[in-house]
């Protein structure tokens, strides 16, 4: 749906857009990346952070490591404020930065 929205633009500059989930970049790299948390409810959150794993004392959400070790300039993040901060990492990731 995205993509198709940004081929009606018709803008060349925008071609070089890609879309997909955080689990095919890993192993390259983007410039910038937007990270579009699809959450709305509690289960979406439990689903997001399914994959996460304890380290050394700290819980490393393995998504979210590599949506930010992917962008080489700019990482921008949006999702439901209300939603994400229900999870430590993200609550922490929020206040830290947004607040």
């Amino acid at each position: 749906m995205k993509r198709r929205e940004i081929a009606k633009l018709n803008l060349p500059m925008l071609l070089d857009i890609s879309i997909d989930t955080v689990e095919r970049y890993q192993g390259s790299q983007r410039d910038v990346i937007i990270y579009a948390f699809g959450v709305q409810d509690q289960a979406d959150l439990d689903f997001l952070t399914s994959n996460c794993f304890v380290e050394d004392g700290h819980t490393i959400d393995r998504k979210l490591n590599v949506a930010m070790t992917r962008a080489r300039k700019q990482l921008l993040m949006t999702g439901c404020q209300q939603v994400l901060s229900q999870n430590p990492i993200y609550a922490k990731l929020i206040y830290r930065y947004y607040i």
